[in-house]
């Protein structure tokens, strides 16, 4: 299952995107207007995809997975994918790493999906030209269930040679992140939010298959979107009254990259 999650026009989605913004200072070709017009929001979007276990996929035998590539692909004005960062929502029970093949020396790595962990790749050189050493794929997902949400970053190849900071401001509330005891029974586990369809991508046959929609609406969605609009006008309204322009600093600390 693949979706386009828009960043632009949600408080929550926004404050994630600075952060990930802030881990390579001035990488990012931001194609978003002040407005936040949705019509003018091209490439400002989270691709979050849902894998699921052997058994239970619609159109992987074996797992859902996704091929290997590189990300070093064109926007169409020059610019290109240069670091992606995805988000690893769930901890799936078995299979799901995402592998980088290429990796320490031809040797190979498994990243292992974890939720909480932020996993980010450049995909050039320092020099500008694609790094084969990047290349990665989904690994079969064998048991539980994988959600990613990742944000690629387009920009000139110039800026391939561009550091990332030693450090990065994360909400004091990751210290107390709790590991899921049970990956499917995650909120969306099995269920999808209204008008999400499935887009199968694992062979020529399931490429062909026909989408399929959610038509049940999930509850407990419904409940979390009331949530985060009540929590946004609470925002909206201290920064209006305080003239401030994002949170408290007691409210975050430093993390170091790894």
């Amino acid at each position: 299952m693949h979706y386009e999650l828009p960043i632009y026009g949600d408080a929550v989605l926004e404050h994630i995107e600075n952060r990930l913004l802030s881990i390579t200072p001035g990488v990012g070709k931001r194609k978003v207007s002040v407005a936040r017009s949705a019509s003018e929001s091209r490439g400002e979007v989270l691709f979050v995809r849902r894998y699921l276990q052997d058994g239970l996929s619609m159109s992987c035998s074996g797992g859902d997975r996704f091929h290997k590539h590189q990300d070093f692909t064109d926007d169409g004005d020059g610019a290109k994918i240069l670091v992606s960062m995805t988000m690893y929502l769930t901890s799936p029970e078995k299979g799901g790493q995402t592998r980088f093949e290429a990796a320490n020396g031809g040797q190979g790595y498994d990243f292992q999906a974890r939720r909480g962990d932020l996993g980010i790749w450049w995909s050039c050189k320092h020099s500008g030209e694609r790094d084969m050493n990047s290349t990665h794929g989904g690994v079969p997902l064998k048991a539980g269930i994988k959600w990613i949400a990742t944000r690629f970053l387009y920009d000139s190849v110039s800026k391939c040679d561009v550091g990332t900071s030693d450090t990065v401001l994360v909400p004091t509330a990751v210290k107390d992140n709790k590991e899921n005891v049970n990956s499917m029974s995650t909120l969306h586990g099995m269920t999808m939010p209204h008008g999400v369809v499935h887009m199968p991508d694992c062979s020529a046959d399931a490429l062909s298959a026909t989408d399929q929609s959610f038509d049940g609406v999930n509850e407990k969605f419904i409940s979390i979107i009331a949530r985060n609009a009540e929590l946004e006008a609470k925002m909206n309204a201290k920064l209006d009254n305080s003239g401030d322009t994002g949170p408290d600093e007691d409210d975050w600390y430093n993390m170091d990259m790894i």
